[in-house]
């Protein structure tokens, strides 16, 4: 299929038929725009005959929903958009024009307009949507666009089926095949129907470690991790590429996660990857961190509140011997509301660690939290935004506490025991848990430690603060 679509000088890409554009989208699709600036100047008529430029319009995600809600029929809704195979005809033709009912357009204008929605739409994303699978279809069509716009073949395998696995594929193995032809590296591996879907996955992952030095595949292993996973013949450390997982909640936990991960880890070298003579075990080298102690019960999105942060503040003060100041010199309670947004920089998860401070120091280890007025505090403006967005964070991953104090935002299936690592050539640390009765391990999942990634445990490696170990993954 790659060569057929690399040799087409043009792919129609056919979207369907027309259901009813409103005159402004209609007409924004027939305008040919240059520059990203050009689109945002656009002039967006509203049926109330209000004009607001597009530009402006972002600004205001409530407003501009009304947009994106009937871009979705074009951008998202289509099953062109939901097949694994048009991630190659998207991007290996040569020219591509879009054909939607009687309209007609270049496929830069929606790229351009994706550019535009993205920030809008990780905005709506944070505020909880009511249509989020609309939205989420918007963002998968948006990566294929993306992908369009860079250089050909500069993504790696591992990349590719991070952002296309869930894509639809009349047969499994077509979402490796399909998206080999697209990656900076294939390894040298053709499509072979006769050898099954398991084998192809152990091939495509083992290439990508042990030829490409690429570790990528663990850190996106998250993405992959279910309850069910123990009962599958595939080694811990390979993506399961057929099961099914929660789209929304798997793409908002890759929003908010690991904002401070190094792009390009500078200490792996392929020397340092023992070749086994397993085809389903890898032995690599890193550091180990600390191990979990301790998380809260998991609840459901709606089910978390301030009190239940309270209680879990209460109980981290009373069990942290050297008083509320975090290994990174600021306040626990800080360290503990930006652990549950992944460290992103936000003035809630500010404001509302000032909260908490302000209380604990008026009322002190013994009173807190019991002398607080849970009545005005649940009310409060800032506690009700930190509350809506920290319970992403609350039911797609875990919040837990290592012995040594570090606090970290885990995989929803974490357990107490399981320790925490860096490998050599991963942006950031790894869960991982013991094979009963042996030394291997599994691959649970990428773990965001507050104040801690791949740096940090280089640098305290180096001052012999932790120590390198090997670890054998099954």
């Amino acid at each position: 299929m790659g060569n057929i679509y690399e040799s087409a000088l043009c792919d129609l890409l056919w979207l369907g038929e027309d259901f009813g554009l409103s005159p402004a989208v209609a007409t924004l699709l027939k305008t040919k725009f240059d520059t990203l600036d050009e689109l945002k100047q656009w002039k967006y008529s509203f049926t109330s005959g209000e004009t607001v430029a597009l530009g402006k319009l972002v600004e205001d995600p409530m407003s501009f929903v009304i947009v994106l809600e009937e871009l979705w029929q074009i951008l998202g809704h289509p099953p062109v958009w939901k097949r694994i195979w048009i991630v190659q005809e998207v991007n290996l033709a040569q020219d591509v024009q879009v054909i939607y009912g009687a309209h007609k357009f270049h496929w830069t204008t929606l790229a351009l307009i994706q550019e535009l929605q993205a920030s809008a739409i990780l905005r709506e994303l944070s505020t909880g949507p009511k249509n989020g699978l609309h939205v989420l279809g918007l963002l998968t069509t948006s990566s294929i666009l993306l992908l369009r716009r860079t250089p050909p073949r500069t993504k790696s395998l591992v990349h590719l089926l991070s952002c296309f696995v869930n894509l639809a594929a009349t047969d499994q193995r077509d979402k490796i095949f399909a998206l080999l032809a697209l990656a900076s590296n294939s390894f040298g591996i053709e499509p072979d129907y006769s050898k099954s879907l398991e084998d192809i996955q152990v091939e495509a992952a083992r290439a990508a470690v042990l030829h490409g030095g690429d570790l990528e595949l663990l850190s996106a292993r998250i993405l992959f991790a279910d309850e069910t996973r123990s009962a599958t013949s595939l080694p811990s450390w390979v993506p399961k590429l057929d099961e099914a997982f929660e789209r929304e909640s798997s793409f908002v936990h890759l929003q908010i996660q690991f904002s401070a991960g190094l792009s390009n880890p500078s200490r792996l070298q392929l020397s340092q990857i023992e070749r086994s003579s397993d085809p389903l075990t890898l032995k690599l080298s890193g550091i180990y961190l600390d191990m979990i102690k301790g998380t809260p019960e998991p609840k459901g999105i709606y089910q978390w509140t301030i009190s239940d942060h309270i209680a879990v503040i209460s109980e981290l003060i009373n069990g942290t011997p050297k008083g509320i100041i975090y290994f990174t010199g600021e306040s626990l309670l800080e360290a503990y509301c930006q652990t549950l947004y992944a460290g992103e920089d936000n003035r809630f998860t500010k404001e509302m660690a000032k909260k908490f401070e302000i209380l604990y120091s008026q009322d002190g280890i013994a009173q807190f939290p019991r002398s607080i007025n849970m009545v005005d505090i649940e009310k409060d403006e800032v506690a009700v935004k930190f509350t809506r967005r920290s319970r992403i964070s609350c039911t797609t991953s875990r919040y837990g506490v290592t012995p040594s104090n570090y606090l970290a935002l885990l995989p929803s299936i974490v357990e107490v025991g399981d320790i925490i690592c860096v490998l050599y050539g991963c942006k950031i640390p790894l869960l991982l848990r013991a094979v009963d009765g042996s030394n291997f391990y599994k691959v649970i999942g990428a773990v965001y430690v507050h104040g801690f990634m791949f740096g940090e445990a280089i640098a305290m490696q180096e001052k012999g603060l932790l120590q390198e170990r090997e670890f054998n993954l099954k």
